[in-house]
Protein backbone atom coordinates (compact mmCIF):
# COMPACT_ATOMS: atom_id res chain seq x y z
CA UNK A 1 0.00 0.00 0.00
CA UNK A 2 0.95 3.23 -0.70
CA UNK A 3 2.57 5.82 1.86
CA UNK A 4 1.04 8.82 0.79
CA UNK A 5 1.72 11.72 2.36
CA UNK A 6 0.12 15.65 2.44
CA UNK A 7 1.91 18.52 3.07
CA UNK A 8 -0.04 21.75 3.32
CA UNK A 9 1.44 25.29 2.67
CA UNK A 10 2.09 27.44 5.24
CA UNK A 11 1.58 30.69 3.66
CA UNK A 12 2.60 32.98 6.16
CA UNK A 13 6.47 31.30 6.26
CA UNK A 14 6.58 31.26 2.31
CA UNK A 15 6.88 33.97 -0.28
CA UNK A 16 5.54 33.91 -3.89
CA UNK A 17 5.94 37.10 -6.18
CA UNK A 18 5.76 38.22 -9.69
CA UNK A 19 8.02 41.09 -11.45
CA UNK A 20 6.56 42.55 -14.59
CA UNK A 21 8.83 44.50 -17.08
CA UNK A 22 8.69 47.49 -18.35
CA UNK A 23 9.21 48.38 -22.28
CA UNK A 24 8.34 51.99 -23.92
CA UNK A 25 9.80 55.75 -23.32
CA UNK A 26 9.94 55.81 -20.02
CA UNK A 27 10.65 52.36 -18.95
CA UNK A 28 14.07 53.50 -17.77
CA UNK A 29 12.65 55.20 -14.94
CA UNK A 30 12.70 52.00 -12.98
CA UNK A 31 8.90 50.84 -13.10
CA UNK A 32 9.62 47.26 -12.85
CA UNK A 33 7.11 46.05 -10.74
CA UNK A 34 7.37 43.60 -8.63
CA UNK A 35 3.86 42.31 -7.47
CA UNK A 36 3.53 40.16 -3.88
CA UNK A 37 0.97 37.53 -3.53
CA UNK A 38 -0.34 37.14 -0.36
CA UNK A 39 -3.24 35.12 -0.33
CA UNK A 40 -2.59 31.43 -1.60
CA UNK A 41 -2.82 28.14 -0.10
CA UNK A 42 -1.62 24.95 -1.55
CA UNK A 43 -1.42 21.09 -0.99
CA UNK A 44 1.05 18.44 -1.88
CA UNK A 45 0.14 14.66 -1.59
CA UNK A 46 3.42 12.11 -3.03
CA UNK A 47 5.10 9.03 -1.53
CA UNK A 48 8.90 9.31 -1.22
CA UNK A 49 9.07 5.91 -2.92
CA UNK A 50 7.41 7.22 -5.68
CA UNK A 51 7.97 10.71 -6.07
CA UNK A 52 7.42 11.08 -10.34
CA UNK A 53 3.89 10.53 -9.06
CA UNK A 54 3.40 13.67 -6.59
CA UNK A 55 0.51 15.64 -7.25
CA UNK A 56 0.34 19.45 -6.27
CA UNK A 57 -2.63 22.03 -6.18
CA UNK A 58 -2.07 25.63 -5.51
CA UNK A 59 -4.79 28.25 -5.67
CA UNK A 60 -3.99 32.22 -5.16
CA UNK A 61 -6.97 34.91 -3.92
CA UNK A 62 -6.21 37.27 -7.77
CA UNK A 63 -7.27 40.22 -5.00
CA UNK A 64 -4.30 39.73 -2.91
CA UNK A 65 -1.67 40.62 -5.53
CA UNK A 66 -0.23 44.60 -4.64
CA UNK A 67 2.58 46.24 -5.79
CA UNK A 68 5.62 45.38 -3.63
CA UNK A 69 7.92 48.36 -4.42
CA UNK A 70 8.74 52.03 -3.25
CA UNK A 71 7.15 54.31 -5.13
CA UNK A 72 4.54 56.94 -4.65
CA UNK A 73 0.74 56.54 -3.90
CA UNK A 74 -0.40 57.32 -7.30
CA UNK A 75 1.93 55.31 -9.31
CA UNK A 76 0.88 52.66 -6.93
CA UNK A 77 -2.39 52.87 -7.00
CA UNK A 78 -2.54 53.54 -10.69
CA UNK A 79 -0.69 50.44 -11.23
CA UNK A 80 -3.06 48.07 -8.70
CA UNK A 81 -5.80 49.27 -10.68
CA UNK A 82 -4.78 48.10 -13.83
CA UNK A 83 -3.30 44.87 -12.48
CA UNK A 84 -6.65 44.09 -10.91
CA UNK A 85 -9.51 45.68 -13.57
CA UNK A 86 -7.19 45.20 -16.84
CA UNK A 87 -5.20 42.63 -16.05
CA UNK A 88 -6.98 40.37 -13.56
CA UNK A 89 -10.61 41.24 -13.75
CA UNK A 90 -10.21 39.84 -9.97
CA UNK A 91 -14.10 40.88 -9.78
CA UNK A 92 -15.03 38.37 -12.48
CA UNK A 93 -12.40 35.77 -11.93
CA UNK A 94 -11.44 36.37 -7.77
CA UNK A 95 -9.26 32.62 -8.31
CA UNK A 96 -5.95 31.16 -10.01
CA UNK A 97 -5.25 27.53 -9.85
CA UNK A 98 -2.83 25.28 -10.69
CA UNK A 99 -3.15 21.76 -10.89
CA UNK A 100 -0.48 18.83 -11.76
CA UNK A 101 -0.87 16.33 -14.69
CA UNK A 102 2.65 14.66 -14.39
CA UNK A 103 6.10 15.50 -12.42
CA UNK A 104 9.72 14.59 -13.07
CA UNK A 105 11.90 14.34 -10.37
CA UNK A 106 15.61 14.19 -10.40
CA UNK A 107 17.05 13.65 -6.82
CA UNK A 108 20.06 15.91 -6.16
CA UNK A 109 21.55 14.29 -2.96
CA UNK A 110 19.66 12.62 0.51
CA UNK A 111 16.36 14.67 1.14
CA UNK A 112 16.88 17.02 -2.16
CA UNK A 113 15.50 17.00 -5.64
CA UNK A 114 14.97 18.99 -8.81
CA UNK A 115 11.39 18.89 -9.77
CA UNK A 116 9.72 19.32 -12.87
CA UNK A 117 5.83 19.72 -13.55
CA UNK A 118 3.44 19.88 -15.69
CA UNK A 119 0.07 21.14 -15.04
CA UNK A 120 -2.82 23.52 -15.52
CA UNK A 121 -3.11 26.87 -15.05
CA UNK A 122 -6.31 28.65 -14.91
CA UNK A 123 -6.03 32.28 -15.23
CA UNK A 124 -8.90 34.50 -15.71
CA UNK A 125 -11.08 31.93 -16.83
CA UNK A 126 -8.74 30.31 -19.44
CA UNK A 127 -6.84 27.23 -18.98
CA UNK A 128 -3.55 26.35 -20.62
CA UNK A 129 -0.51 23.88 -19.90
CA UNK A 130 2.06 25.48 -17.46
CA UNK A 131 5.74 24.00 -16.65
CA UNK A 132 7.15 25.12 -13.68
CA UNK A 133 10.34 24.12 -11.97
CA UNK A 134 11.87 23.93 -8.67
CA UNK A 135 14.16 22.86 -5.84
CA UNK A 136 12.77 20.64 -3.43
CA UNK A 137 14.19 19.64 -0.08
CA UNK A 138 11.84 17.44 2.09
CA UNK A 139 12.43 16.41 5.73
CA UNK A 140 10.43 14.18 7.67
CA UNK A 141 7.31 16.55 8.59
CA UNK A 142 8.16 19.68 6.39
CA UNK A 143 9.68 20.59 2.71
CA UNK A 144 10.81 23.73 1.41
CA UNK A 145 10.30 24.45 -2.24
CA UNK A 146 12.16 27.10 -4.71
CA UNK A 147 12.41 28.17 -7.98
CA UNK A 148 11.25 30.29 -10.86
CA UNK A 149 8.68 30.35 -13.85
CA UNK A 150 7.56 32.53 -16.84
CA UNK A 151 3.95 33.14 -18.02
CA UNK A 152 3.10 34.76 -21.26
CA UNK A 153 -0.19 36.98 -20.90
CA UNK A 154 -0.86 36.51 -24.34
CA UNK A 155 -1.53 32.39 -23.58
CA UNK A 156 -4.48 33.51 -21.84
CA UNK A 157 -5.76 36.33 -23.83
CA UNK A 158 -4.94 39.05 -21.79
CA UNK A 159 -4.28 42.07 -23.43
CA UNK A 160 -0.88 44.07 -22.83
CA UNK A 161 -1.85 46.73 -20.36
CA UNK A 162 -0.28 50.65 -21.03
CA UNK A 163 0.86 52.62 -18.96
CA UNK A 164 1.59 56.72 -18.81
CA UNK A 165 -1.12 57.63 -21.92
CA UNK A 166 0.80 54.05 -23.73
CA UNK A 167 4.59 55.68 -22.92
CA UNK A 168 4.98 52.28 -21.21
CA UNK A 169 4.15 48.91 -21.50
CA UNK A 170 4.24 45.89 -19.51
CA UNK A 171 6.27 42.75 -21.46
CA UNK A 172 4.27 39.43 -22.31
CA UNK A 173 6.42 37.69 -20.14
CA UNK A 174 5.64 37.57 -16.22
CA UNK A 175 8.24 36.27 -14.58
CA UNK A 176 7.37 33.79 -11.48
CA UNK A 177 9.93 33.64 -7.87
CA UNK A 178 8.43 31.62 -5.34
CA UNK A 179 9.91 30.19 -1.98
CA UNK A 180 7.34 27.78 -0.34
CA UNK A 181 7.07 25.94 2.96
CA UNK A 182 4.71 23.29 3.54
CA UNK A 183 3.80 21.34 6.48
CA UNK A 184 2.39 17.94 6.78
CA UNK A 185 -1.07 17.03 7.36
CA UNK A 186 -1.89 15.25 9.82
CA UNK A 187 -4.71 13.35 8.03
CA UNK A 188 -1.96 11.90 5.40
CA UNK A 189 -1.13 7.97 5.87
CA UNK A 190 2.04 8.32 7.22
CA UNK A 191 1.17 10.67 9.82
CA UNK A 192 -1.80 8.41 11.03
CA UNK A 193 0.79 5.40 11.01
CA UNK A 194 3.54 7.52 13.36
CA UNK A 195 0.47 7.96 15.36
CA UNK A 196 -0.99 4.32 15.81
CA UNK A 197 3.07 3.34 16.14
CA UNK A 198 3.24 5.91 18.72
CA UNK A 199 0.34 4.87 20.72
CA UNK A 200 1.45 1.16 20.46
CA UNK A 201 4.85 1.93 22.39
CA UNK A 202 2.65 3.60 25.36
Amino acid sequence: MANLERFTVDAKASRFSVKAVASGMTAGLGHNPTIAIRDFEGEAEFDRDALDSAALTMRIKAASLSVDEDMNMEDRRTLERIMHQEVLSTSRYPEVLYTTRSAKVTKLAEGSYRIDLTGNLTLRGVTRIQMVSGQVTIGPYSLRATGNFEVRQSNFDIPVPNVAGGLMTIRDDLKFAFYIVARQSDGSEVSRNQHIGSNARY
